[in-house]
């Protein structure tokens, strides 16, 4: 899928409205990549400035299944690449919308009750919980951003937006820890990260962070040292009372 069309569904969510995408869509998503660099710029450089978690509960287990099972009609999909403007951006908006889709659908724990019957076992209360967590950030433009700006970002959570959104996932990555990214402008302002934000870089880049080679008070290597010279073994010999002149 095209970067484009991966940042028109992040913008819109999995489920758009009747209006959506809409002009509004469109400038947004085409302005994604600039919003992600300087919320996570301010995020690396401020990281006193915790953001205030906030939880959404998930709807009813029967409406939440439905939404995320729900096919896209066909017009439906006539209806948005129509909205799009673009024939191939629209199809490629679709096709992300249902690899979207699939992936929670594929997510959804299917545990048939023994008998001849198709029903199915609920989920538990932690795996309706994972379930919920990875819709919110497909959903929802900022929802994870906003998990990082408070510390909550669940692995769970990224790897279901990298998995949907892999080039705008490569994208940040690249942004974070390429040749000009961000962590290489905070190296070079001597500015520390915390763990707490080494452990989210490292999930969303997928691997702990290249440093730019610097010496900290931890990673002085200590100097080899110099070979004995011929007086000082003689002293030692001495010492121990086995000096021969």
């Amino acid at each position: 899928m095209s970067l484009a069309a991966e940042c028109l569904a992040a913008q819109t969510g999995l489920w758009p409205k009747k209006t959506e995408p809409s002009e509004h869509d469109r400038l947004a998503a085409s302005g994604m990549l600039d919003r992600w660099r300087s919320k996570l710029s301010k995020w690396l450089r401020h990281p006193e400035q915790v953001k205030p978690f906030e939880w959404t509960d998930p709807p009813d287990q029967a409406d939440l299944r439905e939404k995320i099972m729900r096919p896209i009609d066909l017009d439906e999909e006539e209806r948005l690449i129509a909205m799009t403007g673009d024939v191939d951006l629209g199809r490629e908006y679709v096709a992300v919308l249902r690899a979207g889709r699939e992936y929670l659908n594929n997510r959804w724990p299917k545990i048939q009750v023994p008998g001849l019957t198709l029903e199915m076992y609920p989920p538990s209360v932690e795996e309706l919980a994972s379930v919920w967590n990875a819709t919110r950030v497909l959903d929802e433009a900022d929802a994870l951003m906003d998990e990082i700006e408070a510390y909550s970002v669940s692995v769970t959570m990224i790897n279901a937006w990298k998995h949907v959104f892999p080039s705008l996932a490569a994208e940040v990555s690249e942004m974070l820890d390429g040749v000009d990214g961000l962590l290489i402008e905070l190296d070079a302002d001597g500015h520390k990260l915390t763990w707490q934000q080494e452990d989210i870089i490292k999930k969303l880049v997928g691997k702990p962070r290249d440093q730019v080679p610097q010496t900290t008070e931890n990673q002085k290597q200590e100097k080899p040292k110099p070979a004995a010279s011929v007086p000082t073994k003689a002293i030692e010999h001495a010492t121990r009372g086995d000096f021969k002149p």
